[in-house]
């Protein structure tokens, strides 16, 4: 589940909405895309995060730190949702084709 065709995933509430669903049903993680990883995606870890909008993601918060460099580092959920076009998931059980 991503954000729906027509919603505006840069507008603050609805980030909001995406930090309380992930908080309070699914884990306190999202899905995104990636291409550092061989399955197409990586975890963001919203678990020491305590203003969502303005929260910038650490290297550890990507995928339980397993990499040194990550395009996502840094960033705050806005400005990776921009890098992934607004996709994301809540959960993941299959392999996911990412493609629009």
């Amino acid at each position: 589940m991503g954000v729906k065709e027509g919603v505006d995933f840069k507008d603050p509430e609805v980030l909001q909405q995406i930090y309380i669903g992930a908080m309070e049903v699914f884990g306190g993680v999202i899905v995104v895309p990636s291409e550092y990883h061989p399955c197409g995606w990586d975890w963001i870890d919203f678990s020491n995060v305590e203003d969502i909008l303005t929260h910038n993601f650490d290297i550890c918060e990507i995928s339980k730190g397993i990499y040194d460099d990550h395009a996502y580092a840094d960033l705050t959920l806005k400005e990776i949702l921009v890098l992934t076009k607004g996709r994301f998931l809540f959960e993941i059980n299959c392999d996911v084709g990412w493609e629009e």
